[in-house]
């Protein structure tokens, strides 16, 4: 499924046939969705047969056009087979990513750690891996180890 697709003869009437409506204002797309639940419909272009998700026709019919090259559709409303327009905005991958409601994304919205000690640019070191750590805690953790290895004093005597 590509955004360069020819919507062109697809009216609002087709969407609405397809679509319910729930009580958050969303528009349920009704018929075939992706592996990743997104609203899928397919069909046939001079010949070819062609496919598009379903929230690409709902903010091609709003605005006459498909968002810019590097824009994806972030579905504002946070529910993917959701084919309202109104619950669409275009906006860039790493803006629709951090919207998300991800393990990662959680993670990185996280002011504090689960000690308390607040995250700022001193206390934090993010691993190669891109993950966050705190400083401090790293210490504790550390002092803890070393005491269990080392032998007590009277152990030595």
């Amino acid at each position: 499924m590509t955004a360069a697709v020819d919507l062109s003869g697809f009216t609002w009437q087709f969407l609405i046939d397809r679509a319910a409506v729930n009580d958050d204002g969303c528009w349920l797309w009704q018929r075939a969705l992706t592996t990743n639940g997104y609203a899928s419909f397919g069909f046939s272009r001079r010949g070819k047969r062609c496919s598009s998700y379903g929230h690409h026709l709902a903010y091609w019919l709003l605005h006459g056009h498909l968002p810019v090259a590097g824009l994806h559709l972030d579905h504002l409303c946070r529910t993917r087979n959701c084919v309202n327009p109104w619950h669409l905005e275009a906006v860039t991958a790493r803006e629709n990513v951090s919207r998300g409601a991800s393990l990662t994304v959680a993670t990185a919205r996280e002011k504090v750690c689960q000690r308390g000690h607040v995250y700022d640019g001193e206390n934090v070191y993010v691993s190669p891996d891109g993950r966050k750590f705190c400083k401090p805690c790293i210490r504790i953790r550390s002092r803890r180890q070393q005491s269990r290895r080392r032998p007590s004093p009277e152990a030595t005597r």
